[in-house]
């Protein structure tokens, strides 16, 4: 799926970039492709407290006490590559969601019409058998014949429902790829938080 071919291009792009020693995002770069599942500024802080006594001395090791901490920054998780002319994530999602409206209100319709055109099948039908054994050819049973389809009306939705169907596919993939993008970089805030808290614990440990 196009999905799944977008993530694997990405973890290939992430394996190329660390390579090439090139994984942070700064502001500058906010808008290079392919560093887009990258978090901007993501910085990881490490400090420690470490006790001392009342003549502003550190303590003795063994009695002194030391504490480690991290803190983590970053920007908003945001694809700015694919821009924001028709709005982010919200307005994208309330768009696909009016087009599956009108989708749906397109494809009831033309049930009605097409089960509506089946009723009068059989009499259709019945009226081509009667003119056929009666004779009757050329323009009157052309006329019949063309009844036996849907009419103009009916192909027109059908040309609707085939347009909306199209630009409902497409903004459900570009919905997913920015939520693909977005999530990434979200990933990549808890695993570099997540790596800091382990480099705490093996110093702490060392």
């Amino acid at each position: 799926s196009v999905c799944l071919s977008v993530c694997l291009s990405y973890c290939q792009m992430i394996e190329s970039l660390y390579d090439r020693d090139r994984c942070f995002r700064g502001s500058k770069l906010k808008s290079s492709l392919e560093l887009q599942a990258v978090a901007t500024n993501l910085h990881v802080q490490l400090f420690k407290v470490e006790e001392y006594g009342d003549d502003g001395l550190p303590k003795p090791p063994e009695k002194r006490r030391i504490a480690e901490y991290d803190y983590i920054t970053h920007g908003a998780p945001t694809v700015h590559a694919l821009g924001f002319t028709r709005g982010g994530l919200k307005t994208l999602k309330l768009e696909l969601e009016s087009t599956h409206q009108e989708l749906t209100k397109a494809l009831q319709k033309y049930v009605i019409m097409r089960n509506a055109h089946l009723k009068e099948l059989p009499a259709l039908l019945a009226r081509q058998e009667e003119a056929l054994s009666n004779g009757m050819s050329g323009r009157a049973g052309q006329k019949l014949t063309v009844g036996l389809f849907p009419d103009s009306e009916a192909s027109q939705l059908l040309n609707h429902i085939s347009k909306l169907s199209f630009r409902y596919e497409g903004r459900a993939s570009s919905i997913a790829i920015r939520e693909i993008l977005a999530i990434s970089q979200g990933l990549s805030i808890v695993v570099s938080s997540l790596a800091s808290k382990l480099m705490i614990m093996a110093y702490g440990e060392s």
